[in-house]
């Protein structure tokens, strides 16, 4: 059994301290796995936003939201 992972996310600067993340995720199978409730192909992806403010390098709160997507046997 194989799985491929693929996923990325990009720093969008809307000033110098608040920032924008979209992401993405998305996560295929060569066969189905029925111990893990995965179908085989494209199985689920996953897209995300997040909102953060560096007070510091160190210190950067954020809030985010996320999307879910199951696909075939998943």
């Amino acid at each position: 059994k194989a799985a491929l992972r693929l996923g990325g996310e990009y720093d969008v600067l809307l000033t110098n301290r608040l920032i924008l993340q979209p992401s993405y995720e998305v996560n295929f199978y060569s066969q189905d796995d029925e111990s893990r409730g995965r179908g085989r192909g494209l199985t689920d992806t996953e897209l995300g936003l997040r909102l953060r403010y560096e007070i510091r390098r160190e210190f950067a709160p954020y809030i985010g939201v996320s999307w879910n997507q199951l696909y075939g046997k998943t």
